[in-house]
């Protein structure tokens, strides 16, 4: 029998409508740890696809990996491999994304017709900026993680969702998973 942790008590709970204030202070980043370039829990290359998102570590190993390949193959060719719907980096509805040091899409694992795109004033559900957040903090600290509603209306609705991010160098690399209602 699992037993449940306060974190994850507290992501299964509905979140509050909170203003831009409360929210920014509540994921406030702070500078990335060497750690983070040193995360090598997975050689890329010579791997099919990477594991099924099932935690918010994996999320990171995700970016982390994709930073990684970024490093290895250069950018052109790690960004077609990022928008390729069959490739590497796409795994079910889980996929890597990528912007530009201004909030432009560069690569998206699942959504082509964004690419290109200029992000950087998208809100989420709530009125959120979190593309903003996202690019601010990448270019000033690094890395981080943002909260935000988003996914198409439908029969599930919206989700909360969980996004961690890192920049190296002109590019930010984005992975997500949705948070349990």
């Amino acid at each position: 029998m699992k037993t449940r942790s306060p974190e994850s008590e507290r992501d299964s709970r509905k979140p509050e409508k909170r203003s831009l204030e409360e929210h920014e202070r509540s994921f406030r980043v702070l500078p990335a740890s060497r750690n983070d370039l040193e995360f090598t829990r997975l050689e890329v290359h010579g791997e099919k696809k990477l594991p099924a998102i099932t935690d918010l570590a994996d999320v990171r190993y995700w970016a982390i990996a994709a930073i990684r390949h970024l490093k290895a193959c250069g950018r052109e060719a790690a960004l077609a491999e990022f928008s390729n719907p069959v490739g590497l980096f796409v795994k079910d509805t889980m996929y890597i994304f990528a912007l530009d040091k201004a909030g432009r899409v560069v690569a998206h694992g699942s959504r082509a017709d964004y690419v290109g795109m200029d992000f950087y004033g998208v809100e989420d559900r709530e009125g959120y900026p979190f593309v903003k957040f996202i690019v601010d903090t990448a270019n000033e600290h690094g890395c981080g993680w943002v909260e935000y509603r988003g996914g198409d209306p439908g029969p599930r609705g919206e989700t909360l969702r969980l996004a961690y991010f890192q920049r190296h160098e002109e590019t930010i690399v984005c992975c997500e998973i949705p948070l349990p209602a």
